[in-house]
Order: C-alpha cells, then structure tokens, then sequence
C-alpha cells in the first residue's frame, strides 16, 4: 500500500512538472515571437522617418532618368522559421496575428523584389 501511494505521489509530481514545462515552454515562445515582431514593427516605424517625403519621391519619379529606388529589406525572421512547427501551442487569436504580421512582411519582401529586379528599370508609368 505504501508503495501504491509513493508511486501516485512521483506520478502527481511528474505530472505537475510536466505541465509546468509546457506553460514554460509556450511563455517562451510567444516572448520569442513578440521580440521578433517588436524588432520589426520599431524598424517598419523608422524607416518613413529615414525616408524622403512623399511630394520629393513621386517628383524623383515623374523625371525622365533612370531612377531605381534602393530599399534595403532588413527583415528579422530567425525565431518565426526556427518556431514555426510550434505555434500550435498558442491561441488561435494569437497564431491569427502571428500569421497576418509575417505574411504582411513576405508581401513586403516581394515588392522589395520587385524594385530590385531588373524588369523594374523597363517599366513605364501610366496615369490614368
């Protein structure tokens, strides 16, 4: 009988451990995806400021040269690739807004593309 309880009490307590690593380990990927998210939203705040103003971008366009525009894309995504196979652990709501904001950067990156490409510099603009 003592053994039956002693066997219970290491299985309560394994059991709690256990349950305490995955709220650990759930607390430490989403503070992973918030600084990851934060290092990148500061940066998206700092680049208009770095920017020139619209009016003088869209005159250094309308000229007739050979203007291509140079955007760096700076994007920080190491923790969402290396955690991506565990965002299940999160709330739907939450993996929701996980998923928008990266997807919000990949569109980012490909417009960046799309300035760098060589295509770019034959396209023409149309008013109308």
């Amino acid at each position: 009988m003592l053994g039956i309880g002693i066997w219970n009490i290491q299985r309560f307590m394994e059991d709690h451990k256990n349950a305490h690593a995955k709220v650990l380990k759930k607390d430490n990927l989403v503070r992973a995806f918030y600084a990851e998210i934060d290092f990148n939203t500061t940066d998206m705040e700092i680049f208009p400021t770095k920017s020139p103003s619209l009016p003088l971008l869209c005159k250094a366009m309308a000229e007739p040269d050979d203007l291509i525009p140079d955007i760096t894309d700076a994007r920080h995504t190491r923790f969402n690739s290396s955690l991506i196979s565990d965002i299940h652990v999160i709330s739907d709501d939450l993996m929701s807004q996980v998923v928008q904001f990266y997807g919000l950067l990949e569109k980012i990156k490909i417009q960046v593309e799309g300035l760098n490409a060589e295509i770019y510099s034959r396209l023409s603009l149309w008013e109308g």
